[in-house]
This record gives C-alpha cells, structure tokens and sequence, in this order.
C-alpha cells in the first residue's frame, strides 16, 4: 500500500524537478550554438545572400537568435547543416521550429522527422498548426523531401521545366489543346522512334 503511494510521490518528484526522460521527445540538444558554429552559420548567410541584398539590410542579431532556436530544435551540428543546406532559414520564424518539428515527430517520429527536415529545411517554415500546418503532414511530406533534396542542385530552369512537365495534364485540361498529342508524335516521328 505504502509502496503505490511512494512511486507515485517519486514520478511526480521527478517530474517537477524537471527529469526530460518522461517528456522529451528525443535525444539531449545543445540549448545554445556554439559561437564558431554561430560565426560560421553567419558567414554561410552573408555569402549567400551579402551582395544580394539592398533594400533590406541582414540583421545579424535575427541570424544569431534564429541559429540558437534551430540548434534547440535539431543540435549543433544539423543546425548548421541545414544552414548549408538552406540559408534561408536563418531568417524563417525561429520561434515555431520547436512547435513545428513537435508536430512533424507527432506524425513521423524523431529519426524520420530530423532526417526529412535534413532534406528540406523549408518544411520548417510552415505553421505548426492548421492549414498547411506540420501537424497534416504524413509520409508525402517525407517522400517529398526526397524529391527536393534531389531536384535543389539541379537549378531554377530545370525545375521550371520539371514543373511544366508534371503540370502538362492540368494546363491541356485547363486550355483544350492536347499538347502531349500534338507535339509529342513529331518529335518521335523524326527520331524514328514511330513509324
């Protein structure tokens, strides 16, 4: 009888105290970024988008708060390579990446979540609830991230033109022109591919 009671008074001891092994959500973080990894995450910034920008100047403060948020999120050394990955995000809200990546292990799980953000580091721009939120997102997302990690190096022409690919089907349905039928044949023809 005393024993129930005794557990019961440790669990909540425990809990109070601030114990992660009944709430965290996988392996020990480093709260804050190292100040070479913080200098480097800059540096990988400003020589991206340094001489880009003109209307709007880089606050290095925003950087550094941001990097220290997704280092909580993901650790050190995948905060900074998902900054070489995506600069950008750098400059993303960095107060809903810990909501964010929350949801996304809610669905997928810790390994499958980290390594999917890995691979897009933009899914952490989106809202952690509602519409188009991290918490509808299922194994597309996953999948998906694939095809962005793989289509990034390829450039913008390349993906514009992936782009018309996939959406040929809507814009034939949307115009009426079968374009696939149209086009397609002669270019074969000439190839003799179709006799």
């Amino acid at each position: 009888m005393y024993g129930n009671r005794w557990n019961l008074v440790y669990v909540l001891l425990l809990a109070v105290t601030g114990v992660d092994a009944f709430f965290a959500g996988g392996p020990k973080k480093a709260v804050n970024a190292n100040a070479k990894q913080t200098s480097e995450a800059i540096e990988i910034f400003q020589k991206t988008f340094g001489g880009k920008r003109r209307a709007t100047p880089i606050d290095e403060n925003v950087l550094k708060t941001n990097f220290n948020y997704l280092t909580k999120t993901v650790g050190g050394d995948n905060a900074l390579k998902i900054v070489e990955t995506v600069p950008k995000v750098l400059e993303f809200n960095g107060k809903n990446f810990d909501d964010v990546y929350a949801a996304y292990v809610a669905n997928l799980g810790e390994e499958d979540t980290l390594a999917m953000v890995m691979r897009n580091p933009a899914l952490l721009s989106v809202p952690a609830t509602g519409y188009g939120g991290a918490d509808g997102a299922g194994k597309d997302a996953f999948y998906l991230s694939y095809v962005v990690a793989a289509t990034r190096p390829l450039g913008g022409l390349w993906l514009s033109l992936l782009f018309l690919l996939l959406a040929t089907p809507f814009i034939e349905q949307v115009t009426g022109i079968p374009l696939r039928s149209t086009i397609l044949p002669d270019v074969f023809k000439d190839l003799k591919f179709i006799e």
